[in-house]
């Protein structure tokens, strides 16, 4: 599980909506590809990072650290 804002960095639009292919989120508004495990810009346009959270599973609950 992961967690990660749902704003892309470049248009402030929602990545969640697009296609995640693996570890591999494409905005399917500009076409940014991030990695959701670190927040790290695999392509552009966006150039900066998304925040990612801690996340855990505790007795069944998720918890996100923000």
């Amino acid at each position: 599980m992961y967690a990660f804002d749902n704003l892309c960095t470049h248009k402030a639009c929602p990545p969640s909506p697009g296609l995640l292919t693996g570890t591999t989120i494409l905005c399917q508004y500009h076409g940014s590809q991030v990695d959701i495990t670190t927040g790290a810009i695999i392509n552009g346009p966006a150039a900066k990072n998304l925040s990612v959270y801690e996340v855990k599973d505790a007795d069944g609950k998720i918890n996100v650290r923000i």
